[in-house]
């Protein structure tokens, strides 16, 4: 049965080509400078 259908073609475009692309290459840079400042009053974890 699945032979009997179709194959998919999807059209691909990296997101960097889209009509949004400066919204989400400012809102990575944002979530990526979030991602790299160290979290505060946090105990350290203990090692294992």
């Amino acid at each position: 049965m699945l032979r009997a259908a179709p194959p998919i073609i999807a059209s691909l475009q990296m997101w960097s080509a889209r009509a949004g692309a400066i919204e989400l290459r400012t809102n990575r840079e944002a979530i990526e400078r979030l991602m790299r400042v160290p979290i505060r009053n946090t105990p350290a974890p203990e090692p294992i």
